[in-house]
């Protein structure tokens, strides 16, 4: 399992109730933190098992964007499904953990992990 630049642990996160075989869908906006200044790192798998990570405030809309072909690098290669998230304090942490899970040993988590 990889750290996060502060050494925590990654962790596999249970999805939250409302979470749908598409994506995360939470009533109380659980996952749109942006006003409390939270960033999630996030991993999308798609049906042809392809892996996108990537870093946001707000994950609900990010998810609708990739599956709406509005990311250059997921774009025509969807539907996209989130099969991981951890959130950070800052945009920097976030980064970092998200260069963390970019590198040969994240990749190597992931796939061993899912």
């Amino acid at each position: 399992m990889p750290k996060t630049a502060s050494g925590a642990w990654c962790q596999r996160l249970a999805r939250p109730p409302g979470a749908d075989r598409l994506g995360i869908r939470s009533k109380n906006k659980l996952l749109t933190t942006d006003r409390l200044g939270m960033f999630f790192v996030y991993v999308l798998q798609n049906q042809k098992k392809q892996i996108y990570i990537g870093q946001t405030s707000d994950l609900n809309n990010r998810l609708r964007q990739h599956n709406n072909n509005k990311s250059k690098y997921t774009k025509n290669k969807g539907p996209w499904r989130i099969i991981y998230y951890k959130t950070f304090r800052t945009r920097a942490e976030a980064m970092k953990a998200e260069k963390l899970l970019k590198s040969g040993k994240g990749r190597e988590w992931i796939k061993s992990t899912f």
